[in-house]
């Protein structure tokens, strides 16, 4: 526990790295933020592993393959921040899918449940961006961000191609009610 408050004294702080000297360590918000991404991408990589094996459809299944291999590499460059300040990465014991090959959701579901998980990682990196002081972090964060959002749109094209997509209810347009009366 620390025994004392240490105030930002330069704007060295926010840098991250300094060519010339050392880079400060990650605070514990910033690392709070990056276990987390690292923590829920761990479970939504074993899921998405999972939904791939029981796709019955050959593109939606592709999808999912992919959804994989972002959430590797997210694992893989927020896991590397960590381990260059030498702090225990992770290690989130989430399961593994079973050998199964029939789906117990149809791909409607699980391509919701993607997309859903999209928007929390979205949200996620978007408020740990937000928090971080440390440039090089948020540097960090949002390229894997423009990416979850890539992706995320990929899989709202495919939806919406799939007929998977209900529009949501929109508001009514007063100028067309008074217009009628």
């Amino acid at each position: 526990m620390p025994e004392q408050v240490d105030m930002v004294v330069s704007t060295q702080y926010l840098k991250g790295s300094n060519i010339l000297g050392d880079k400060r360590v990650l605070n514990t918000v910033e690392v709070s933020f990056v276990y987390q991404s690292i923590e829920s991408n761990s479970i939504g990589q074993q899921l998405i592993t999972g939904f791939a094996q029981v796709s019955r459809d050959p593109e939606v299944k592709k999808y999912f393959v992919k959804g994989k291999e972002l959430s590797k590499k997210i694992i893989t460059k927020l896991s590397k921040k960590l381990m260059d300040d030498d702090i225990q990465v992770p290690i989130a014991w989430v399961g593994s899918p079973t050998i199964s090959t029939v789906s117990p959701f149809s791909d409607k579901l699980m391509m919701y449940c993607i997309s859903l998980f999209c928007s929390f990682g979205l949200g996620s990196n978007a408020v740990g961006t937000t928090f971080s002081l440390r440039k090089d972090l948020s540097a960090t964060f949002l390229p894997l961000t423009t990416q979850i959002y890539d992706y995320a749109v990929q899989g709202a094209e495919l939806m919406a191609k799939k007929g998977y997509t209900e529009e949501p209810p929109s508001m009514e347009n007063r100028n067309n009610i008074i217009n009628k009366n």
